[in-house]
């Protein structure tokens, strides 16, 4: 998605932080006050200077290079050692808005920060600045974005590279600063995770992948296997130059067949918590977010896949029965979690931080099947765009999502240390629901591929954003609503339009589609939109049709207080 969660606190949380002059461009002073971090565990040759964040990758910081300002407690090197291709070096716990000093050895391709807290209350990322240069983030940002996406709640992550800026590529070896600000919490612990190979140039890599199905999300362990295959296949493999790894599966509870809230979102990621080793991706398969118009959500750009168990810790996406289209989903998302932007944003002007990706400046005022960035996997009203450019190459390759490969020739690296137990797991059970995988019409007019594409935005009006870009009649959405050779997703969406456009013409179709053999998503859009302009007409009309046969729509029925 185009924003963390806890953006709307931007405001409460630039108030409560004092920026300072450390929080600005950084001058590119040498790095002489703050928290110093550099001896890291037993594989430092000694005591950390504090615990790590993570449940289930440990401080074993050994890899080899000529580490410049360095050394700190005892003088221990954090990087002396064999060189390895992702460790994590913890930097303890400290006192919100103290400013961390840490070591970045030499051939590093990429870090990537995460900041832990129990505390409730928005916490971002104030600066994170390279050694004797200018900020990579300042104040919850990157510099001359104008796009405040570094904020969230008890796990915050930034990376870098994630931007063409100077000071973000290539990874500057030497004392690297990072400063946290928040509005309630008091105390954060913090890691940086350091991506190296043995020349300093990317080689490859494995995406190790952990798939939690939900029993009512509609699709079972095959279907979603050949789903993860396309991802690899047409996007990750040829644009990135990374393969799919070990892929598990397991259920996650019934609980989650709908997912109804952000913060129902991040306590299913966080039962990732033991689930074996990392780095991974778990993949949480549900059949319905509530709270949002699209199909797949990620932890945070990034988020947290060398760590199981926190909020940020996953991917989830609801399945259309269309694993082509489902693949182009993810692979969007996956995108995010590694640490790309949109290429262009809806409704506020903004686009990614890399110059060599297209971008769609009047996308408020166009068909956005016209923009010049819609074949790329991250434009945010995705319709199978399939490229990616050199530089989002460059962002994932330094992230934290795999295992690398050290040299050309070699092969992947090892998980990082595990330390939590493993949790045990629940084999996937068999689906209490089955999606339609009938073939459907592609859809092909502006509008249909507008209706059809993946909508990745929590915080647009994009039903508003359609009306006024397409300006669709009343016939036009009737008429895709009762195609039934639509995609259910599609005829669900314009159902949804039409009920603003028409309101009696929705209503009389959505008791059509309830009483009558519908997919998923239309019945569920034919449930909102009675809901919102006719409650007790929607009892009425269910009463009779209970129980119907798939547990997400009675899950969300029960939800409205509609009990059978």
């Amino acid at each position: 998605m185009s924003f963390c969660r806890m953006r709307a606190a931007t405001a409460a949380l630039l108030l409560a932080t004092a920026c300072g002059d450390d929080a600005g461009s950084g001058g590119g002073s040498s790095e002489t006050s703050g928290k110093t971090t550099s001896s890291t565990g037993s594989g430092a040759g000694g005591e950390g200077a504090g615990t790590s964040t993570s449940s289930q990758s440990s401080s074993s910081a050994s890899s080899g290079g000529g580490l410049q300002g360095g050394g700190g407690a005892g003088g221990v090197d954090p990087w002396a050692g064999p060189l390895e291709h992702l460790v994590e070096l913890p930097l303890g716990q400290e006192d919100i808005g103290t400013p961390i000093i840490f070591p970045i050895p030499d051939r590093a391709i990429g870090i990537t920060t995460l900041s832990q807290t129990p505390d409730d209350g928005p916490m971002g990322v104030v600066q994170l600045r390279p050694p004797n240069s200018t900020n990579v983030v300042t104040d919850f940002e990157i510099p001359g974005t104008g796009m405040p996406f570094f904020i969230d709640e008890h796990a915050l992550t930034a990376a870098s590279p994630q931007s063409d800026l100077a000071q973000a590529w290539p990874v500057l070896e030497g004392n690297w600063r990072l400063r946290v600000g928040a509005d309630g919490p008091t105390t954060a612990t913090s890691s940086v995770f350091v991506r190296r190979t043995m020349d300093g140039a990317f080689h490859g890599g494995v995406v190790d992948m952990n798939v939690f199905i939900a029993p009512g999300s509609g699709v079972d362990a095959t279907y979603v296997g050949a789903v993860i295959d396309q991802i690899f296949s047409t996007y990750w493999g040829p644009g990135i130059g990374l393969t799919k790894g070990n892929v598990t599966f397991q259920s996650v509870a019934s609980s989650f067949d709908s997912v109804d809230s952000d913060q129902e979102l991040g306590a299913m990621f966080a039962t990732s918590q033991g689930v074996g080793p990392a780095p991974a991706v778990n993949l949480f398969v549900v059949g319905d977010f509530t709270f949002v118009n699209a199909l797949g959500i990620a932890g945070g750009i990034p988020a947290a896949p060398m760590v199981h168990g926190t909020e940020k810790s996953g991917v989830a996406y609801t399945p259309t029965g269309n694993q082509g289209y489902d693949a182009s989903i993810l692979a969007h998302e996956m995108g995010h979690l590694a640490g790309l932007f949109h290429t262009s944003e809806i409704q506020v002007t903004g686009f990614d931080p890399l110059g060599d990706t297209v971008t769609c400046p009047n996308i408020m005022n166009m068909n956005p099947q016209n923009c010049p960035d819609v074949g790329n996997v991250m434009f945010p009203i995705a319709y199978g765009g399939g490229s990616f450019s050199a530089l989002q190459a460059r962002v994932v390759q330094g992230s934290a999502a795999y295992r690398g490969i050290l040299e050309e020739g070699g092969l992947p690296g090892a998980p990082l240390p595990q330390l939590a137990p493993l949790s045990p797991r629940a084999p996937v059970s068999p689906p209490t629901y089955l999606l339609s995988q009938a073939p459907k019409r592609a859809p092909h007019t502006p509008l249909e591929q507008t209706l059809a594409a993946h909508w990745c935005d929590r915080a647009s009006d994009i039903e508003g954003y359609v009306l006024a870009a397409l300006q669709p009649t009343g016939d036009d959405l009737e008429s895709i609503t009762q195609d039934d050779d639509m995609p259910d997703h599609v005829r669900a969406r314009a159902l949804r339009l039409l009920a603003i456009v028409s309101p009696a013409r929705a209503e009389h179709l959505a008791r059509l589609a309830l009483t009558h053999d519908h997919g998923r998503r239309l019945r569920l859009g034919a449930v909102a939109v009675l809901d919102e302009a006719a409650p007790s007409e929607l009892g009425e009309v269910v009463e009779p049709l209970r129980p119907f046969d798939d547990p997400v729509i009675e899950a969300r029925l029960d939800s409205l207080g509609l009990r059978p």
